[in-house]
């Protein structure tokens, strides 16, 4: 499994939106976790994303523990190749601090 590179607390106060950096965006319609692979100024490209249907917790304890969990069923989905989401559509990003997950469940 691909891991993201170690974060510092110091990395943790920069715009998570910089190529290589791995990130959970949330926008106004889906959730992605996934390695920035450029940007664009009409896109966001994302290389080994994955779609989060549901968190199943708070985003703050999803953020810490990098797990879903919950009353609904935690969902997966893998995306093949490389996503676009639009920079306009973001309503926030975080820093992502854990493995990323590449394979669905």
């Amino acid at each position: 499994m691909k891991t993201t590179k170690k974060i510092t607390k110091q990395d943790i106060t920069t715009d998570p939106i910089t190529v290589g950096n791995a990130v959970f965006i949330r926008t106004v319609t889906m959730n992605h976790v996934g390695r920035i692979k450029s940007i664009k100024k009409d896109a966001i490209l994302l290389e080994d994303d994955a779609w989060i249907a549901e968190t199943g917790s708070r985003v703050g304890e999803f953020l810490a523990t990098g797990k879903l969990k919950g009353q609904y069923d935690a969902e997966i989905e893998r995306t093949p190749g490389t996503v676009r989401v639009n920079p306009e559509t973001i309503i926030d990003a975080f820093h992502w601090m854990h493995a990323l997950p590449l394979e669905s469940q």
